[in-house]
């Protein structure tokens, strides 16, 4: 017997997909019950108080589309552009700030998770660079002292 699922059901694991979210991460976050998406009750609506709860988590998601279909998925002219306007802050706390008080949103971002990894290994590398350069003057100092 072939699962069809609700039509909001369907957007909710495209998105999902998308974003790469975990759907166990999902049921976590929303407290929707994974047998929601299994057996018999794959094919029933969600009801309104579990939509409310996804676009009030997933705040990236076109309520249009969930249920509709219409239009995109992302609210693009909303998230996106808050997230490309902060990456090109050159004040770090303010980048900082924004991570703490948005953390859930920034992180299921794929953009802004490349972005923090990248600054990671970024900090990591830069680590690297000030013990190799402090290494380098003990070597330099010990060249100097032999040569007297």
């Amino acid at each position: 017997m072939d699962k069809i699922l609700s039509d909001i059901k369907q957007r909710v694991l495209v998105y999902l997909e998308k974003q790469g979210i975990k759907k166990s991460i999902f049921f976590k976050e929303t407290g929707i019950s994974p047998s929601n998406f299994k057996g018999a009750g794959v094919k029933s609506e969600l009801g309104g108080d579990k939509i409310v709860k996804i676009l009030t988590i997933y705040k990236d998601i076109n309520p249009e589309w969930l249920l509709t279909g219409k239009g995109d998925i992302m609210r693009t002219n909303v998230i996106n552009k808050n997230i490309t306007d902060l990456l090109q802050q050159e004040d770090i706390n303010v980048l900082i700030k924004y991570l703490l008080d948005n953390n859930t949103e920034l992180m299921q971002n794929q953009l802004f998770r490349k972005y923090i990894e990248g600054n990671i290994r970024l900090l990591q590398l830069e680590e690297e660079k000030v013990s190799y350069e402090k290494e380098m003057q003990k070597l330099k100092e010990i060249i100097l002292k032999k040569s007297k």
